[in-house]
């Protein structure tokens, strides 16, 4: 399954100015909604949530 954040758009210029320590920005809130997948379909929705100090999924919605 994989969590699908965001999808960033970057030529390739940038891709390969990247190095350790650079930050991507997303131009998304921290808050916003993510997509559950398996096999590139979608399967859920969901919200990130702090789970006792590591990274979580709330699932919201299901797909039909």
């Amino acid at each position: 399954m994989a969590v699908e954040v965001a999808r960033i758009v970057s030529s390739i210029a940038e891709l390969d100015a990247l190095a350790v320590g650079a930050i991507l920005v997303t131009g998304r809130a921290p808050t916003g909604a993510v997509t559950l997948r398996l096999s590139g379909q979608m399967i859920a929705r969901g919200e990130l949530v702090d789970v006792d100090g590591e990274l979580g999924v709330r699932i919201t919605e299901l797909a039909t």
